[in-house]
């Protein structure tokens, strides 16, 4: 008589399959082992990039803080053709505006304000909170500038018009008003300069009539204002051909 044998063996030949517990145990330590490797190298990897985005952002930031200061100190100063010439002349500006000190003296191209104790090997810490005027600076900080800058912070104002400008046209100036060549991006209050490579005045922008051609400088409520109506004639004579608005 023949003995009982397992049924899949008797169809199949075959043994019974799958996984021992330990097998699967070792398994599932070397899967999480791996996850753990990749993981880590992901981590790695993240870190990296985000110092190396945060070292090109602030290099970024850097370099145009440093192309616009060069930008605006070329420009320090710059009072169209009548800018400073080579020779060390310097023209007469006429100032119409009501307040013809800082920050509206464009003739000063360039002031400096050193905060106390920021010399050479000083140690400085910036506070987060803004200054009363004067006080801490040499020379004082004008009230213009309260609440602009940091304590402890050295401060280099620059002052200037746009190089972009536009002829005047005939006829030039009539009364308080000048002839300007459009279009042009004038606007009222706008502070304005003109000048002729001899003279330059300048004013506040009152009204804007022709579409821009021309444009009016008398006193109105506007900040700082007009003192008087602009001349026709500059401080050194007419505007003529050649002369611009900046």
């Amino acid at each position: 008589m023949l003995a009982d044998r397992p049924w899949r063996s008797q169809q199949h030949g075959l043994p019974p399959t799958g996984f021992s517990l330990v097998e699967l145990m070792v398994a599932l330590a070397l899967s999480v082992l791996l996850i753990g490797a990749i993981l880590q190298v992901y981590m790695v990897n993240k870190r990296t990039f985000l110092k190396q985005d945060q070292d090109s952002i602030a290099r970024e930031s850097g370099r145009f803080a440093i192309e616009t200061m060069a930008r605006d100190l070329r420009m320090a100063g710059l009072l169209g053709c009548g800018s400073f010439s080579l020779t060390g002349r310097t023209i007469p500006v006429r100032s119409y505006l009501n307040v013809t000190d800082f920050p509206y003296a464009i003739e000063t191209g360039l002031r400096g304000f050193d905060a106390t104790g920021t010399g050479l090997g000083s140690a400085v810490v910036l506070a987060s909170v803004n200054p009363a005027p004067g006080g801490t600076w040499a020379p004082a900080l004008p009230p213009a500038l309260a609440g602009q800058v940091l304590p402890g912070s050295d401060v280099v104002v620059i002052t200037g018009i746009e190089s972009a400008g536009w002829r005047l046209v005939s006829p030039f100036t009539t009364g308080a008003q000048i002839f300007v060549e459009t279009p042009n991006d004038i606007a009222r209050g706008d502070i304005l300069l003109v000048s002729d490579c001899n003279q330059a005045q300048v004013f506040q922008a009152s009204a804007i009539g022709g579409g821009g051609a021309n444009v009016t400088g008398a006193p109105a409520a506007l900040t700082p204002g007009n003192a008087t109506p602009i001349a026709t004639r500059g401080p050194a004579g007419p505007f003529g051909d050649g002369s611009e608005v900046s």
